[in-house]
């Protein structure tokens, strides 16, 4: 019933638009856009489109987001879960190792969720937060060794982490000069976190 040239957005939470599109004509009009529940009050959405869709109908979508109040990211790469279910997912699975080996309960664990890493994720991503420890000793570009295989190889998790091999670095070299001009300063994302803080607690 749709004209060949719309654009047909899927939101699920895991498939990969090439497997969703293996039977339409033209898949070149369908991409994923993923949001986050509740949607109308979480700004993120994952998108990714077909291999054959052409950019200016991926931009024409993510302008079209942009102007109901999303906060769109293009995904470079589809893969099953996109970005935000996987790392949910990494979460979850040592949570449940956790409660499994008696090491914590469901409880203890939200509770230190909604009070730590969880307020501070509204303000710091994951990878921002850590430049805050990994900067103390690294110049801008550099990668130390000690440092980094301690992030990669922790005993924390029961997930192991990739080898610091040399590709590796040159992924990341370029991503932490950028994260680092990016990243707020600490008085400026504490001070956020202060106001998040006030508004939770007179709710």
């Amino acid at each position: 019933l749709a004209p060949l040239d719309s654009i047909i957005a899927s939101s699920t939470s895991g498939l990969v638009p090439a497997d969703i599109a293996r039977d339409i004509p033209n898949p070149g009009r369908l991409l994923v856009a993923h949001p986050f529940s509740p949607p109308h009050l979480l700004p993120a959405m994952e998108i990714v489109g077909t291999p054959e869709m052409p950019p200016e109908r991926l931009e024409a979508a993510v302008e079209f987001y942009r102007s109901i109040g999303k906060q769109p990211v293009v995904m470079s790469h589809a893969i099953p879960g996109f970005i935000g279910n996987r790392l949910q997912a990494a979460m979850w699975r040592e949570g449940f190792h956790m409660i499994a080996a008696g090491e914590a309960t469901m409880e203890e664990i939200d509770n230190i969720i909604k009070g730590g890493p969880g307020l501070r994720y509204g303000i710091l991503g994951p990878c921002e937060a850590q430049l805050g420890w990994v900067d103390q000793r690294e110049a801008p570009g550099e990668i130390d060794e000690e440092r980094w295989t301690i992030l990669m190889q922790t005993d924390w998790s029961r997930l192991p982490g990739p080898p610091l091999t040399d590709a590796l670095r040159d992924i990341l070299r370029p991503q932490l000069l950028a994260a680092r001009a990016k990243r707020p300063t600490d008085d400026a994302w504490e001070k956020r976190l202060i106001a998040v803080r006030r508004a939770v607690d007179n709710i």
